[in-house]
C-alpha cells in the first residue's frame, strides 16, 4: 500500500473511532453514560451487601460467644498479682475483592466488595491489674509506653498490594487517568511499607486486646511472645516504678 493509501487508511480509522468518541465527550454522552454506570454499580452494590448480611451477623454472633468464653476462663480466686488469660480463636472474617463491571464507553466501574469468608486466627487476651499496679501505670503515665513495634504489613501483603495495583492500572483507559492512578498507588504502597504496627501498654488493658493472624503457627507465635516479652516487659516496667524513690540522697 502506497503513502497515499495508508493516509486515506488514517483518516477513516480517525473519523470512524477516534472522531465519534471526541464528539460523545464534547456533546456530555460520554460523563452521562458514566454516571449511569456508577447509579447501577451502586445499586448492584448494595444488592450483594444485602446478601452478605445474614453472614456478617453469623460471624458477630461467633465471635461473641467466643469472647464470652474468653471471660468465663478467668480465673475466680481473688487477684493479687497482674495476670494474663491468653486464648487462640479461629475466626470468620470477611473476604473483600475489587469486582470489575466494564463499559465500552467510559472507565470501567470498579467497586471493593464483600465476596466471601475466610478463616483467620485471633489471638485474645484479658490482662487483670490490681488497683495498685493501675495506680502506677497512671501516675508515671505508663500507659503510653511502646511494648512492640513491628512493620504493619508482611513482604508478602506488599507483594500482593503490587500485583494488584498494577492490574488497576493497566484496566485504567484514559493515558492521564492511568498515570495518575500509577503515582498514587506507588505512593500508598510507600507509605504503607513505611506502616509501624505498635502494641502500647494501653493496648493490653483493653478487654479484650487482639491481634489476627492468617496462620496458626503465627498465632501461636504472638501468644508466646506475649507470654515470654510483651507481660514480662509490662511487669518490669510496673515493678521499677513501685520501688522508684520520690527523694533520695547519693554520695559519690
Amino acid at each position: 500500500m502506497g503513502d497515499d493509501g495508508a493516509d486515506v487508511v488514517a483518516k477513516l480509522s480517525y473519523y470512524m473511532l477516534v472522531a465519534p468518541v471526541k464528539l460523545l465527550w464534547k456533546s456530555g454522552v460520554v460523563p452521562a453514560v458514566e454516571h449511569a454506570h456508577e447509579r447501577s454499580a451502586d445499586a448492584e452494590s448494595d444488592r450483594r451487601s444485602a446478601a452478605m448480611e445474614p453472614a456478617r451477623q453469623a460471624r458477630e454472633a461467633d465471635r461473641a460467644r467466643q469472647i464470652a468464653a474468653l471471660k468465663a476462663a478467668v480465673p475466680t480466686a481473688p487477684l493479687e498479682r497482674m495476670r494474663a488469660t491468653i486464648q487462640i480463636n479461629g475466626v470468620k472474617r470477611p473476604v473483600f475483592d475489587h469486582v470489575r463491571t466494564h463499559h465500552l464507553i467510559g472507565e470501567d466501574t470498579v467497586r471493593w466488595e464483600e465476596t466471601g469468608e475466610e478463616i483467620k486466627f485471633a489471638v485474645d487476651l484479658i490482662l487483670e491489674l490490681t488497683e495498685t499496679e493501675r495506680a502506677i501505670i497512671k501516675q508515671y503515665g505508663l500507659d503510653g509506653i511502646a511494648l512492640d513495634d513491628r512493620p504493619a504489613w508482611s513482604e508478602q501483603q506488599l507483594a500482593q498490594m503490587r500485583a494488584e495495583d498494577d492490574e488497576e492500572v493497566e484496566a485504567t483507559k484514559a493515558p492521564l487517568l492511568k498515570e495518575v492512578s500509577r503515582q498514587s498507588r506507588e505512593l500508598a504502597r510507600a507509605m504503607a511499607k513505611r506502616e509501624r504496627e505498635k502494641t502500647f501498654v494501653t493496648n493490653l488493658l483493653a478487654s479484650p486486646f487482639t491481634r489476627i493472624f492468617d496462620t496458626p503457627h503465627e498465632a501461636k507465635q504472638y501468644a508466646d511472645k506475649l507470654k515470654t516479652q510483651l507481660l514480662p516487659a509490662l511487669r518490669k516496667l510496673i515493678d521499677d516504678h513501685a520501688a522508684s524513690k520520690q527523694s533520695e540522697t547519693l554520695e559519690f
